[in-house]
C-alpha cells in the first residue's frame, strides 16, 4: 500500500517542486547579507537583529537544501524505483540503492520541513500570519526583513506585487505580497 500511495503522490510531488522552485528562485539568490546572518545563526543564540532580504539566509538554505537538492533527490530516486528510467538496469542491488537514498532522502527532508513548519507557524512570531495572508506590517518587515523593507520603501521591489494584494492591502498597513 505505500508503495502505491508514493506512485500516485510522486508525479504531484515533482510539479509542485518545480512550480515552488520557479515562483521563488528569484529571491533566494545567495547575498553578501546572508554570510553575516548565517555567521549569527540568525541572531539566535545572541538575539540581536541580523539584516535579511525578503528571505533570510536560513529560509534560503531550506529552499535549496531542502526543496530543491532533496526535492531533486527523492524525485530522483522516486523515479528509478518507478522504473521509469530509460536505459537503466534495474538490478537488485540499483534498486537497493535508488531505496536507500530515496529513505535517507525523505528522512532529511521531513525533518528539515518540520523545523520550516515550526518556525512559521509558533517558533516565529506573526509568521503564520503572514504566509496565511501574504501581507505583514510594516513594523513586522522592518523587525524580521530589514532588507527586503527598504528595497521596497525605495521603490526597488514593489510594495505590492497582485491585482489579488492589492485588494488585500487597502485593509492592511504591510510593504508587499510575502
Amino acid at each position: 500500500m505505500p508503495a502505491r500511495i508514493c506512485t500516485i503522490s510522486s508525479g504531484r510531488f515533482a510539479v509542485a517542486i518545480v512550480v515552488t522552485f520557479i515562483t521563488f528562485v528569484k529571491d533566494n539568490f545567495p547575498q553578501a547579507a546572508d554570510l553575516k546572518w548565517l555567521l549569527k545563526l540568525g541572531g539566535l543564540f545572541n538575539k540581536t537583529h541580523v539584516s535579511a532580504g525578503r528571505f533570510n539566509a536560513g529560509e534560503k538554505l531550506w529552499f535549496w537544501g531542502g526543496l530543491t537538492l532533496l526535492g531533486l533527490i527523492v524525485s530522483g530516486s522516486g523515479l528509478v524505483l518507478d522504473l521509469l528510467v530509460p536505459g537503466l538496469d534495474y538490478t537488485r542491488g540499483n534498486l537497493q540503492i535508488a531505496s536507500v537514498i530515496h529513505i535517507v532522502g525523505t528522512v532529511l527532508l521531513i525533518t528539515a520541513a518540520f523545523g520550516h513548519i515550526y518556525m512559521g507557524t509558533i517558533g516565529v512570531e506573526g509568521a503564520f500570519d503572514a504566509m496565511a495572508t501574504g501581507l505583514v506590517d510594516d513594523e513586522w518587515a522592518r523587525e524580521h526583513h530589514d532588507l527586503w523593507y527598504q528595497d521596497i520603501e525605495s521603490g526597488k521591489v514593489p510594495r505590492v506585487r497582485t491585482a489579488e494584494g492589492a485588494a488585500n492591502a487597502n485593509d492592511a498597513t504591510g510593504p508587499a505580497r510575502a
